[in-house]
């Protein structure tokens, strides 16, 4: 989540997304941005990031700002309630369930630490 321009694309509403782009767009080419001389825009789209976010290396990140262990544990056990398919219940090893009220918590702290890793570790600038 970019809190300067309030960009969180977890859920894409296409109108609203395409609006927040073309205000990125204005910011990153505007005469402040351009005196910096930077040559890439990057805007990455990840494939069913909610199917393949891994639970361990998300309760890893977590841990590291909650210092809770109620609360880690109830995550985990959220994350692992696994669903329903054709009446049987399906046990879930990756991934954050879509659309639950931890779903963009958990996506946009994931993703916070990609951002991190990533991009900013290479020096890349982080325009949101």
């Amino acid at each position: 989540m970019c809190a300067e321009h309030g960009t969180n694309n977890g859920k894409r509403k296409p109108k609203l997304y395409i609006k927040r782009t073309m205000e990125l767009i204005e910011v990153i080419l505007s005469k402040e941005n351009l005196n910096r001389a930077y040559k890439k825009v990057t805007n990455i789209d990840i494939e069913q990031f909610f199917d393949k976010v891994n639970h361990d290396k998300l309760i890893q990140i977590l841990r590291e700002q909650v210092n809770d262990s109620t609360t880690i544990n109830l995550i985990r056990n959220y994350l692992k309630a696994g669903v329903m398919e054709a009446g049987l219940e399906k046990a879930a090893t990756t991934g954050v369930p879509q659309g639950g009220p931890l779903s963009d918590v958990c996506s946009n702290v994931f993703l916070d630490e990609l951002d991190k890793e990533d991009f900013v570790s290479q020096g890349m600038t982080m325009m949101c």
